[in-house]
């Protein structure tokens, strides 16, 4: 199954929140949307931060999969004109457990995430050509 962009259930957002992930800064994110593949249990919502210019901030990203928090740290660029299509460019800058804890990061665990942050380009409402991770 590919990942849906989702309003959560109540139940879903009691899960979610029950493994306490918040951004270094604090936020925990608000749940109004996530992104989600059933096949995979794998959930991912947004918490913090801008992410659109590297002297800024990264845009942080709750994660939950097969029961693991996981908080995504990534900064993301585009060119083009929204008219004519995007090239969308993520640049991954962290991938952590809660409280900065070690998780091993194999490729099953950077393919899912890519799959998730390439879902996420819908949300932007823009035709995207191409996506690419650095």
């Amino acid at each position: 199954m590919a990942f849906v962009e989702k309003k959560p259930t109540e139940e879903e957002i009691k899960y979610l929140k029950s493994f306490e992930i918040r951004c270094p800064y604090g936020n925990s994110g608000s749940f109004d949307e996530v992104y989600y593949d059933k096949d995979r249990n794998f959930y991912m919502f947004y918490l913090f931060g801008p992410g659109f210019k590297r002297e800024s901030l990264p845009m942080y990203w709750g994660i939950v999969w097969n029961d693991k928090p996981i908080i995504l740290g990534v900064y993301k660029s585009s060119t083009g004109r929204p008219s004519e299509g995007l090239h969308v460019v993520w640049d991954i800058c962290s991938i952590v457990g809660k409280n900065n804890k070690f998780i091993e990061i194999n490729d099953e665990i950077v393919n899912v995430i890519k799959d998730a942050l390439i879902s996420t380009n819908g949300c932007t409402h823009f035709k995207v050509i191409d996506t690419k991770f650095i």
